[in-house]
Parts: structure tokens; sequence; C-alpha cells
């Protein structure tokens, strides 16, 4: 079975209304369900910004399916939830591929994951799981991260892991979701029921470019340290020691006279008796 409502933001001057659609299973298979179509009246005309559909887990054969992600695992391998033979981050890994596998092959861009739509969408889809009804999250949008232009979502039960994707490809309204040119954004919850059947949701959003849709914690860049570099040594030329310009006083310079007899020694002998 599947459900899908998309969203644009109300504008001015729109009036709100709801219209409730019924429809019943053909074989004892199918199941009778009341989905909720939600349209935006304006100047007398109505514009449609919500789809859904309503299909018995008998109605779609499922189609080929696109190449796995991960191998099934055992519960006892791993502490993350299992839902249908695989974790949960496989499983939605494996819807994601799936989605933007069709994407791709129309020339859109992918979907990128999201943890904050992931978490819309994973409580959603365990209370559709506990309560064993297939519904659409009446106010999904609101607990989206603020910023978004279009929201839809889209929602199953029944299905493979392997198989939900090919199930809403098939289906007009779903894949219209799926195919929305400015989709960007993309939560998915996985959940079973106590009988083991598989519950999912597929939440879209479009944020404008460069916005955070999904935060993310990181180690911020330290800034890049400024530091004085050392000045390399200036080579000083030594001042020279002083130089005395005045000379020096000559020693004095005794000269020995000639002497040639007794009266010239003593004449010698009395000069040196005046110094």
């Amino acid at each position: 079975m599947l459900g899908g409502a998309a969203l644009r933001r109300p504008r001015k001057g729109d009036v709100y209304s709801q219209t409730f659609i019924s429809t019943v299973g053909m074989t004892a298979f199918e199941e009778n369900t009341i989905i909720t179509n939600h349209a935006f009246k304006k100047r007398g005309r109505v514009t449609a910004v919500a789809l859904a559909a309503v299909i018995g887990t008998t109605g779609i054969m499922a189609g080929p399916v696109a190449a796995q992600a991960a191998e099934p695992v055992s519960a006892q391998a791993t502490a993350e939830p299992v839902v249908g033979g695989y974790t949960l981050s496989q499983a939605r890994k494996i819807i994601l591929d799936d989605t933007n596998t069709i994407r791709t092959g129309l020339g859109l861009k992918p979907v990128a994951e999201s943890s904050a739509l992931n978490t819309v969408a994973q409580n959603w889809t365990i209370k559709q799981a506990n309560a064993g009804a297939m519904s659409h999250n009446p106010s999904y949008s609101s607990q989206y991260p603020s910023g978004w232009t279009t929201a839809s979502e889209n929602v199953a039960y029944g299905y493979s892991v392997t198989a939900v994707v090919a199930a809403w490809k098939a289906s007009p309204g779903h894949y219209k979701n799926i195919t929305q040119a400015s989709a960007n954004t993309l939560g998915i919850g996985v959940a079973a029921n106590s009988s083991g059947r598989l519950y999912f949701t597929q939440n879209f959003a479009t944020y404008p470019a460069g916005s955070t849709k999904a935060p993310v914690s990181s180690t911020p860049t330290p800034a890049p340290v400024t530091s004085t570099p050392t000045p390399a040594p200036v080579r000083s030329t030594p001042t020279p020691a002083p130089v005395s310009s005045t000379p020096s006083t000559p020693a004095p310079v005794t000269s020995t006279p000639t002497i040639r007899s007794a009266a010239d020694f003593f004449a010698w002998a009395r000069t040196l008796g005046a110094r």
C-alpha cells in the first residue's frame, strides 16, 4: 500500500480546503482506505498541491530492483536496528540509491540524504508501525528545518526494502514526488511492526543553494597563528681602539765624556753630583 502527498507554501489569499477520498478494494486482499488530499483554492480556481495514491498490496508487481548497496545482516551482527534483513543505514542507502537512479536517469540532480529529515521520516514511520496502519504525517512540513521552499511525502507498507521504490515509481503521484526537479534533500524512515511488516516514509524538500539542510558537527579549522620572525643578527663594525697621537717621551740619554786626565775625571764627577 502506498500514499503520497506534496505541498507548496501557502500564499496570501489562499483558502485551505480538505477533501476525503475513499477507495474500496476489488479483492479480499485489498483494503478500504481513506486518504486526505490537500488543495489551496484561490480566486475560484483549485490548484492541487498534494497527491495521494492508494494501491492494494497485490495491486503492484515488484519491478526490477536496482543494484543492492549491502548484503542482508542478522540482528546479532550489529547493535543498529535491523529492518527487513538490513541495518537501518543500509536500508536507507538502498532506498536513496534507487531513488537517485530514477532521478539521474531523467537528467535530474540526485537528492542528498538529510539527518534532520531522516529524523522526521523515522519518527513518523515508527508511529505507523506501532499503530499498524499507514497514514500521512499531518504536520510533516512544520517539522522540517526552516528555509524549505517545497515539501512532499511518500509512505508505503508491506513491501521489501528493495521493492518499495519500484512500487512508488509505478504510482503517478509518488513518482511525481520522486522526480520533482527542484527537490534536493531527502529523509528516509523504515520500521517494522510486531509481525515484521515494513513501513516506509520518504520526506522530500527543496532548500536554497548554500543553506544548511542538515547541520553536521564539524571541528572548525583553527585560525593561523601569526608569529613574529626572529630578526637576523646585525653585523656591527667594531670600534677600533683609540690610537694615541702623543709620542712617548724619550728616555734620557746619558753620554760618557772622554777622560784624558785626573782633572777631567774630577770635573766629570762633579757633574754627576750636580745631577
